[in-house]
């Protein structure tokens, strides 16, 4: 599968995602002729690019550990790196001179992201809504008693735009950098942020510092 979305400000395409998840069917030219449906489809004029193609392709090839390196897929098409110590944030220019310029947001934590675990999630990917259930699941075993809350992208939009870009796991306020699938390294890191301790003189309940 390959998933996208146009950028009608920017007049750019953001691939969101490109997947082939069985292992036996990887490095066999699948994504290649996905990639080149794809590239034939939104070279097209585009209504939301006021009937004209896009100028530029952006991607950012997520690794996902014991798969095919997607930066070195996109790198082997013809993707070059926006910035070069980032081998994940790629492009690719549809028109000559365009020049892109890379808006760079960062988490804003507010007050409340304290003592709770927070997934951002984005229903339109069958992949999203998967980790984001393992996500939780992996959590909820690591620190038991943590809330955890889950937000679609989407709908809970006001969420979004509060915490300027949030990443999709929050702990303590803290961003969760390591990717799920990498299971045993994504609870350290969620115990390491969400430590759980009490306080003996109140005997409240547990609560969660950074």
């Amino acid at each position: 599968m390959i998933k996208y979305e146009p950028v009608p400000d920017k007049k750019i395409i953001e691939i969101n995602c490109i997947f082939v998840p069985e292992k036996e069917f990887q490095r066999k030219g699948v994504a290649k002729n996905i990639f080149k449906s794809f590239f034939e489809e939104v070279n097209r004029p585009q209504k939301y690019f006021n009937n004209e193609p896009p100028d530029e392709i952006v991607v950012y090839a997520f690794q996902v550990p014991g798969w095919y390196p997607q930066h070195l897929f996109f790198e082997k098409i013809g993707f070059k790196r926006v910035y070069e110590d980032n081998p994940y944030l790629m492009y690719y220019l549809l028109k000559e001179d365009f020049i892109y310029e890379h808006e760079k947001k960062t988490y804003k934590p507010v007050s409340e992201d304290k003592g709770k675990a927070i997934i951002f999630y984005n229903p339109s990917c069958p992949w999203s809504v998967h980790f984001s259930e393992l996500m939780k699941a992996k959590i909820k075993e690591a620190l038991p008693d943590i809330p955890v809350l889950m937000y679609n992208r989407f709908e809970d939009k006001e969420e979004v735009i509060k915490r300027i870009n949030p990443p999709d796991c929050i702990v303590n306020a803290k961003e969760i950098n390591t990717f799920i699938l990498d299971e045993e390294n994504f609870k350290k890191e969620v115990k390491k942020f969400g430590m759980r301790i009490r306080d003996t003189k109140s005997n409240s309940q547990p609560y969660f510092l950074i």
